[in-house]
């Protein structure tokens, strides 16, 4: 039976685990790195660039979403899903740590992903790469070796997601709050969506909580 984890570690724990040969052989670290399509960086290039130690690319933009959808990485299937994580040795026993380049910004989707696909063994980095580098920890640096694929098979949790539809259905049910955590420009429409032909105006029946008020 796998041991339940911190759903948050820190740089320090996890240079910890890696260091020691046998702790380290359960840990998949994954780069979740992305972008709003307004900003002008390569999140792989970035990933080649200077990584974690034994870092694999978590790409849930293209290589791990839906195919087919005009909506940006959208939720894939279980059997996609399964296909793509095994490919970065991910295992059903595996502790996966997800950290992103921006500190915490795009990890917990990663983090989601892999809890709506029903594998609980999953952590955000504290702090992501910038807490990792200021530490002072060690990097690698250019394309990574292929990896020894795993045996992860997901099971796809319908709780964890909700569409649309089923959303709209439950804007007036007094039990359901709706969180919008967009910037305030953004909910309050005073700038242009970075994704073009979204709308912008702010959605009725939710609560403003941007994701910067709630990180240190």
């Amino acid at each position: 039976m796998i041991s339940p984890v911190n759903n948050i570690v820190s740089a320090a724990w996890l240079h910890q685990q890696l260091s020691d040969a046998m702790l380290s052989a359960s840990i998949v670290v994954l780069d979740a790195s992305a972008f709003m399509p307004d900003v002008p960086r390569d999140p792989q290039q970035e990933f080649i660039d200077i990584r974690i130690p034994t870092a694999r690319f978590f790409d849930f933009n293209h290589q791990i979403a839906a195919p087919n959808n005009d909506l940006p990485h959208m939720l894939p299937s279980a059997d996609l899903f399964t296909r793509e994580v095994s490919k970065l040795g991910v295992n059903n026993t595996s502790h996966v740590v997800i950290y992103d380049s921006q500190g915490m910004f795009s990890a917990p989707r990663g983090w989601w992903m892999f809890k709506a696909m029903g594998h609980d063994n999953v952590s955000v980095l504290d702090g992501g790469l910038p807490a990792w580098l200021a530490a002072g920890y060690a990097t690698q640096t250019g394309v990574p070796t292929v990896n020894t694929v795993g045996d992860f098979c997901a099971k796809y949790r319908p709780d964890w997601v909700i569409d649309a539809d089923s959303l709209c259905q439950k804007l007036d049910d007094s039990h359901i709050q709706i969180i919008d955590a967009r910037p305030t420009a953004r909910f309050l429409a005073t700038v242009k969506e970075p994704r073009v032909g979204l709308r912008s105006e702010p959605y009725a029946k939710c609560q403003k909580l941007a994701v910067w008020r709630v990180i240190n």
